[in-house]
């Protein structure tokens, strides 16, 4: 730099600084044009770049804003406050400030890779869906997007094409150990158990230190029946960063070896990390049934408990009952968070919405607390059982004029595996608006195995065995509101 830059020269220097990355030097000059009163928008945008990158929100958002007053169509600038809103939690002023960028600049694929960050963390997965797939139109070889979209359709459950381009995302960055993680859950989901295994075991060659690798390792490990590796995968998982799932299941593979003391002692640890009413749930029929084999356990090391308790009716093997709603419950679920019910990747379809996620009674308000209090006392009574912990809660509203319900499915997962939780489990289906049912689709639920088809009705109550397979399709004039949960009975 000669001796008396222009005003211009200091500013083209530090943006030439900036491009290098050269970030030290960059800072200094910007600081300097600021300190000494110059008024320029990209100074402002690319300082506040430099501080958003840093950690230094509120101060980027400073100057990002002041970069808009100065030149409110410079796109950069909006790009950039628009991801530093994102990090600081403001989503929906986030979503405002890059649709403007997009506005201001239509060829702009970072953009859209991060308006579908926001739409994802929003919960609006086929907008987001729709904003990654533009982001690569534009740019092909984004592999961020890429990798970005395929999470996507993972959650949207397209998962051959998650498939496709995760690998796409891989080829044009061999060492994206992201995607390389992804990848191998999906391949997971999709039963290619050795692939998964080894994108896995390629994440972690890279980043040995990422506890969630090792903790899908074990995952993978388990299923190809490898339970001394899978052991080993959850420990050093734990030993990363531990969580409930990871003792959880690391406590499972204790528990086939009969250890029974050592189970129960992480078991407890899971307990301890665990913050949510259903983690506890898992963790205290663990701890139940772990309590059960120790007490009953001869030295058959085949042993295993595999039926429910009898309570239901032994003919046609379920429970119905009643139970009386109020007003204040149904217009609750009207008013709290939903998505919509043909956004979920499991057995619904069709128009209506649903709760957020399948964890709705750890929701805290009294209603709520009061309804989940009130259903384990009721079905403890009409099973028989001393105890009853909901592991999963949810809402569905078939909304009137359209045709939704739920595909032939039952209610056992994954996590129902371990300690064998899937035998103490049941399902509960409480009707608290049946809606209208004088049309050809009045929305019967259908029980199979044995076949049965049961007509619902303002306040019925029905308890099935948790891996009993049913379905339903219901299309009238008025809302269906129906409230389900899942649960483990000793």
């Amino acid at each position: 730099m000669k001796e008396n830059p222009s005003k211009e020269e200091i500013i083209n220097q530090a943006i030439k600084f900036h491009l290098q990355g050269n970030i030290s030097e960059a800072t200094k000059y910007y600081q300097f044009c600021i300190n000494n009163g110059f008024e320029d928008h990209k100074v402002f945008s690319n300082y506040g770049a430099i501080l958003k990158s840093i950690g230094k929100l509120q101060e980027a958002e400073f100057y990002l804003r002041k970069a808009i007053k100065l030149n409110p169509n410079y796109e950069n600038a909006h790009s950039n406050l628009s991801i530093t809103l994102r990090d600081l939690g403001e989503l929906e002023e986030a979503e405002f400030y890059v649709r403007k960028a997009i506005e201001l600049k239509p060829d702009f694929p970072d953009a859209y890779s991060n308006l579908g960050v926001i739409l994802k963390t929003l919960g609006k997965l086929e907008e987001a869906e729709n904003s990654y797939r533009k982001a690569i139109e534009l740019k092909p070889n984004f592999e961020n997007a890429l990798s970005n979209l395929g999470n996507i359709l993972r959650e949207l459950g397209k998962l051959e094409e998650a498939e496709f381009y995760l690998r796409k995302a891989i080829e044009l960055k061999p060492n994206f150990e992201n995607a390389l993680s992804n990848l191998g859950n999906i391949l997971r989901e999709l039963g290619k158990l050795e692939e998964a295994e080894f994108y896995t075991r390629k994440a972690i060659q890279l980043n040995p230190n990422e506890s969630i690798n090792h903790f899908n390792l074990g995952n993978i490990l388990r299923e190809l029946g490898k339970l001394e590796e899978a052991e080993n995968s959850y420990h050093k998982s734990i030993k990363l960063k531990p969580n409930w799932l990871s003792c959880f299941f690391y406590a499972d593979c204790i528990y086939k070896k009969r250890k029974f003391e050592i189970v129960k002692n992480q078991l407890l640890e899971a307990k301890s990390i665990s913050i949510k009413n259903h983690q506890k749930s898992y963790i205290n029929s663990a701890l139940e049934i772990t309590e059960l084999a120790k007490n009953s356990f001869d030295g058959n090391k085949k042993f295993e408990f595999t039926k429910k308790s009898k309570s239901l009716d032994n003919k046609k093997n379920r429970l119905i009952f009643y139970r009386k709603s109020d007003s204040d419950l149904l217009n609750y679920l009207y008013k709290i968070k939903n998505r919509k019910l043909n956004q979920t990747i499991d057995a619904r379809y069709g128009k209506g919405f649903c709760s957020q996620d399948l964890h709705f009674f750890d929701d805290q308000s009294p209603i709520i607390s009061k309804l989940a209090n009130d259903l384990e006392k009721i079905c403890k009574v009409k099973l028989g059982l001393e105890k009853i912990m909901i592991c999963e809660s949810f809402f569905n509203i078939f909304q009137s004029g359209y045709s939704a319900g739920a595909k032939s499915h039952n209610h056992i997962g994954k996590r129902d595996i371990p300690f064998g939780l899937r035998f103490h489990k049941y399902s509960l289906i409480y009707y608290l608006e049946i809606g209208d049912q004088s049309g050809i689709n009045p929305g019967k639920l259908k029980l199979f195995e044995p076949y049965e088809e049961i007509l619902p009705a303002n306040n019925m109550l029905i308890i099935i065995d948790a891996d009993r397979k049913h379905s339903v399709s219901y299309c009238g004039e008025k809302d269906r509101v129906v409230l389900s949960a899942n649960f483990f009975g000793f």
